[in-house]
């Protein structure tokens, strides 16, 4: 009777945590890409301090003094990341493009001779294709391969 109990509360542990850790995994992922691209972009709309240098002041001290104070209004929380994802849409039409075709063919040959470059990006890219392609094609076949 104890075991049976045990063995419940057990499992249910391990289900809540398949189920917890990977919405936590998520909405923390999004919360740090969030801020990192967020805190650079608001940074040029806020109302930069008199003391303060660096490009994303001098950017704001003119962006201040053309647009006025009218600009603050874009100093908003996930402004950077609705950018992230513009940039992303934008670069993703282009890629998509003759033009954008060859350039990806061209950068990825240059990415080949970098040694510490190639390993990463090759191994993010395999990654990608794997989640991308098996989303379309719809795999689910689990195969036995000896080693």
């Amino acid at each position: 009777m104890v075991r049976r109990i045990a063995r419940e509360i057990r499992n249910n542990l391990v289900a809540g945590l398949l189920v917890f850790v990977p919405i936590a995994f998520t909405a923390w992922l999004i919360i740090v890409m969030g801020n990192w691209v967020d805190r650079p972009v608001r940074s040029l709309f806020s109302t930069p301090l008199p003391d303060q240098t660096g490009t994303a002041a001098a950017i704001a001290r003119v962006l201040h003094s053309v647009f006025g104070s009218g600009v603050a209004f874009l100093d908003q929380p996930g402004l950077g990341l609705l950018l992230l994802i513009l940039v992303i849409f934008i670069l993703g039409m282009f890629a998509r493009t003759v033009l954008g075709k060859w350039a990806v063919k061209v950068g990825e040959r240059i990415v080949r001779y970098v040694p510490v470059v190639r390993t990463i990006y090759g191994g993010v890219k395999q990654l990608l294709e794997a989640v991308m392609v098996g989303q379309q094609t719809g795999e689910r076949n689990v195969v036995l391969v000896e080693f």
